[in-house]
């Protein structure tokens, strides 16, 4: 997914680099460029980046739909790999049809865009939620029965491989990885304090863990394999604190996003239209 992540974003640097000089001028001095013809809305170009960007966008939401939805693809690879082709058609497709705007968010094309912005955001949003919960091998959803035996599992291979760990060594880590449930479960307060500890609050834990065990006289390669194991457990128990509010907010997510993306496509059409009638047919 990463890898997908980054060919997204770095189409967007080349083409915003070949263009710089171009995007970055003002609108009145843009007709007056030699890239103008080629990169305006109208462009080869940039109405290219336009076409493509939107096809991206079809073919990542119809092929993720109907892998969901139709039993005859219900066996047709992982849904986790059709996710992350999903992702990358409608990231990269907006990026490139930026471009296609040239920057420029009035009429329909920027009612347009800005509805296509915000189901990029909400997507970004929903794939967050979406990785919180927790999955099997097949991409079926955990219960809080199986993450509590794989927190076991995981606890009782500690004991096992780190025999010298006596109970107060145990009890000082057991404080230090501990993660508090937002006092408010609203779904704002949620995402947020899952966003403080992914950035900022997990890295601290195990920053004063990694103190604490380098003062109990550790060997590195223990101290590195126990911080792993206790990562593990860290999130697993985090997940089960967070297992139900978090199923409950994609749900939510799910009522909010669908209706984002209908409004998009209709503008979309509306202004495909719009440019069709007027004439602009790219290389046709």
């Amino acid at each position: 997914m990463l890898f997908l992540l980054l060919i997204s974003f770095v189409s967007g640097a080349i083409i915003f680099i070949n263009g710089f000089s171009y995007y970055t001028s003002s609108f009145e001095k843009r007709p007056l460029q030699r890239e103008h013809e080629a990169l305006k809305p109208s462009g080869k170009v940039g109405h290219g980046l336009g076409i493509i960007g939107t096809s991206m966008i079809i073919i990542g939401v119809a092929s993720y739909s109907s892998r969901k939805r139709l039993k005859m693809l219900s066996t047709a690879g992982n849904i986790k790999d059709w996710l992350n082709i999903h992702i990358f058609l409608c990231l990269t497709g907006p990026i490139l049809i930026l471009f296609h705007t040239t920057f420029k968010f009035s009429g329909i094309a920027g009612a347009s865009l800005w509805s296509m912005l915000s189901v990029v955001l909400s997507g970004i949003t929903g794939r967050y939620i979406y990785i919180q919960i927790p999955k099997g091998l097949k991409g079926n959803e955990l219960t809080a029965i199986e993450l509590e035996e794989m927190r076991r599992e995981i606890q009782g291979k500690i004991i096992k491989e780190f025999k010298e760990l006596n109970s107060d060594i145990l009890n000082a880590i057991d404080k230090i990885i501990t993660f508090k449930k937002p006092t408010k479960e609203s779904t704002l307060s949620v995402i947020l304090s899952l966003l403080v500890d992914d950035l900022i609050g997990r890295r601290k834990k195990f920053s004063r863990l990694k103190k604490l065990l380098k003062s109990y006289g550790l060997k590195h390669k223990d101290l590195k394999n126990l911080v792993k194991l206790e990562e593990q457990r860290y999130l697993i128990m985090r997940r089960i604190i967070l297992l139900d509010t978090l199923r409950q907010i994609f749900k939510y997510w799910h009522v909010i996003h669908l209706p984002f993306t209908i409004i998009m496509f209709i503008l979309l059409t509306v202004h495909v239209l719009v440019a069709f009638i007027l004439g602009y047919l790219w290389i046709f």
